[in-house]
C-alpha cells in the first residue's frame, strides 16, 4: 500500500522527528513509529503483549497530536497511520455495499476529519470517535444527500393510520438509556460491540487488553440483564 511504503520512508527521518518534538507530546520517542506505538498502534496482538500498558494513555498521546494536527500537517498524517488499520476494516465492510474506490473515498473523508476534530468537545475513544466520523463523511452523509421528500397528497392527511408494530431495538435503546446502572462509557461499550467489530478492534478502539474488555463486557451485560429485568417488571 502507498500510504504503509510512504511512511517507511517519513518514520526515521531525522529532521521529521525534530518537528515532532515541538508537539508537546507526553511521551519520549526517537521515531514517529514510537508515537504510533504510543497512541495505542499495533502490529499485532502478540505485539500489544509484549510491550504491555504505557504509562500515557493513548488518547492522551492522540489528543496532544490533534491539537498540533490543526496546523501542522506532519502531525495530521501521524494520525491517519494511526487510523489505517481500522480505516482498511471499515472499506472491506462497505465494499460489499458501494461501488467504486471505497478505500479512496475513507482517506479523502479522514484527512479534514482529522484536522478539524473537535476534540474539546469530544476528548475521549478518539480512535473510534475519528473512525466513525470517517465512515459517516464518506458515505452515510452522502446517502442521506440522497433521500428524496415526497409531500403526502392533500387527501391522504384525513386517513387513519395504524400504529406503527413495536419496534424491539428501539425498546431495548429505550431501557439502556433509562438504566441508571450503566454509565456513559458502558453505553459506548455496547455501542462499539453492536458495530460488528471484533473484540480485537474493540479493545484497540478503547486501548485495552481483550482481556480487560471481556471483563467489562461481562460486568455491563449483567447491568443490562437487571436493567431489562426491571423494565419488564414495571
Amino acid at each position: 500500500m502507498r500510504l504503509t511504503r510512504e511512511w517507511q520512508r517519513l518514520a526515521f527521518d531525522r529532521q521529521l522527528v525534530a518537528q515532532a518534538h515541538g508537539w508537546g507530546l507526553p511521551v519520549d520517542f526517537a521515531t514517529l513509529d514510537d508515537i504510533l506505538l504510543a497512541g495505542g498502534w499495533y502490529r499485532s496482538a502478540g505485539e500489544r503483549r509484549r510491550t504491555g500498558p504505557s504509562r500515557v494513555s493513548a488518547d492522551a498521546v492522540l489528543h496532544a497530536l490533534l491539537v498540533a494536527a490543526r496546523d501542522d500537517e506532519l502531525a495530521a498524517r501521524v494520525v491517519l497511520q494511526r487510523l489505517l488499520p481500522g480505516l482498511v476494516t471499515l472499506a472491506c465492510r462497505w465494499q460489499r455495499r458501494c461501488d467504486g474506490d471505497v478505500v479512496s473515498e475513507l482517506l479523502t473523508a479522514a484527512w479534514p476529519v482529522i484536522r478539524t476534530y473537535p476534540y474539546e468537545r469530544r476528548p475521549l475513544h478518539l480512535v473510534a470517535n475519528l473512525l466513525n466520523d470517517c465512515e459517516y463523511h464518506a458515505f452515510r452523509r452522502a446517502n442521506r444527500r440522497l433521500m428524496q421528500q415526497v409531500a403526502t397528497a392533500p387527501h391522504e392527511l384525513d386517513c387513519p393510520v395504524e400504529p406503527p408494530p413495536p419496534d424491539a431495538r428501539a425498546e431495548l435503546a429505550e431501557v439502556i438509556s433509562c438504566s441508571r446502572q450503566l454509565s456513559e462509557d458502558d453505553r459506548h461499550l455496547l455501542a462499539l460491540l453492536a458495530s460488528g467489530r471484533s473484540m480485537l478492534e474493540v479493545a484497540d478502539a478503547l486501548a485495552m487488553s481483550e482481556r480487560t474488555l471481556r471483563n467489562h463486557k461481562a460486568r455491563v451485560m449483567a447491568h443490562l440483564r437487571s436493567a431489562v429485568a426491571l423494565a419488564g417488571a414495571a
